[in-house]
């Protein structure tokens, strides 16, 4: 028994020996110091200094040398970029298991194909590996690829817990993305108070895009009372940062006097800004504003290329109105025939003007027309926002 103790007791021993010669090889002390000295002359700025340290210091084992210097190595500081060795240090870094910013870091060159093949299913496996190292906008990642089936299944479901999970860090984005995911439901139960919550709290960390969402949940009264006062305020916000379906926001409600006083000028110039920055649903107002001549001079070609411009980019009131402009002859030739045809899309896409003129025209040449004005001032014509 004594014999068998023995045995047992030095079986053990060794094991643990021969774990710690290994960890000693791993983590070599010389290696560290010069990692230190390397990261201190990146800080002070002698960024050729640091590359050579670091090296000795990645080739000692040093984990966080490894990630520095792929950081260098990929951008070109202090030398010419190699982003092929960059590759190859922060998937040695990542490898050591604790270095969250290697492995993300890795991902995105394996997505992007830098420093070797593209490699999306490898990506997605580090994504989601630093992201349960808690690396927020890993997880922010994973919610994209998860969303969208990159390198995997697609999953709904998967997408919105990972966007949660870099909602609780208080991360921006992942606010944003769970404010769409709970007002339409994706991924899970929607809940309209929630996702206000999320816009507004998201918006609040100055996420421009989250400014326009908020906006437009206080428009609509999503999850709460409308505001048109503070869907103007924060519209405002987002179309000054350069948002263009924010100024198309701004150019409805500057056009029908909704939380600020009627300001043609105005709403003719938000709305310019904003179709030409590829608001679809600004497209149609502006051609509206130029075909009246309102807020300026009237330009009916111009309006009708506007039109035609919203109703190639799907928009169904686009549709409608270069419809209407093509039977009457509008800013240019008359082609009843394409005019009737954009009509019937519009109809298609449950456009009840497009509908009720079709009924009412069967003949098909009649210059008979719905007042557009009126559906200009409706949130339903402009719609949700695009993800």
């Amino acid at each position: 028994m004594a014999r068998m103790f023995v045995f047992a007791l030095a079986a053990v021993l060794a094991i643990f020996f021969s774990r710690m010669g290994a960890y000693a090889t791993d983590v070599d002390p010389k290696g560290v110091a010069i990692g230190e000295a390397g990261a201190k002359a990146y800080d002070e700025g002698n960024v050729a200094q640091a590359r050579d340290l670091l090296l000795s210091a990645a080739d000692a084992g040093d984990a966080s040398a490894m990630n520095l210097l792929a950081s260098i190595l990929q951008k070109g500081l202090g030398g010419e970029a190699d982003l092929p060795a960059a590759r190859k240090w922060y998937e040695a870094a990542a490898n050591k298991g604790d270095l969250s910013e290697a492995m993300f870091s890795l991902a995105m060159m394996l997505r992007n194909g830098q420093g070797g093949p593209k490699d999306i299913a490898a990506a997605r496996s580090w994504f989601e590996k630093a992201a349960n190292a808690g690396h927020v906008p890993a997880m922010d990642w994973m919610g994209y690829l998860s969303q969208d089936g990159e390198g995997g299944p697609k999953d709904f479901a998967a997408a919105r817990m990972w966007f949660q999970r870099a909602a609780d860090q208080g991360d921006a984005n992942g606010l944003y993305r769970m404010g769409y995911y709970f007002e339409t439901g994706t991924g899970g139960p929607a809940d309209p108070k929630a996702a206000r919550d999320m816009y507004q709290k998201a918006a609040e960390k100055g996420l421009v895009r989250a400014m326009t969402y908020y906006a437009n949940a206080l428009y609509n009264g999503t999850g709460g009372r409308r505001d048109l006062s503070g869907a103007r305020e924060w519209s405002q916000k987002a179309a000054d940062k350069g948002d263009a379906d924010a100024m198309g926001m701004l150019a409805t409600m500057y056009e029908h006097g909704q939380g600020v006083p009627v300001n043609h000028a105005l709403a003719r110039t938000w709305a310019k800004s904003a179709a030409e920055g590829g608001c679809s649903f600004a497209m149609p107002l502006y051609g509206f504003l130029l075909e009246k001549g309102l807020g300026g001079p009237k330009d009916l070609p111009g309006a009708r290329q506007w039109y035609e411009k919203a109703a190639n980019a799907g928009d169904r009131v686009g549709m409608y109105d270069y419809g209407i402009a093509l039977i009457q002859g509008k800013g240019g030739p008359r082609n009843v025939k394409e005019g009737r045809a954009w009509l019937k899309k519009a109809a298609d896409l449950g456009d009840a003007d497009s509908r009720r003129y079709l009924a009412s025209n069967r003949g098909g040449g009649g210059r008979g027309r719905v007042a557009v004005q009126k559906r200009y001032s409706k949130s339903s014509d402009w719609g949700f926002l695009p993800f």
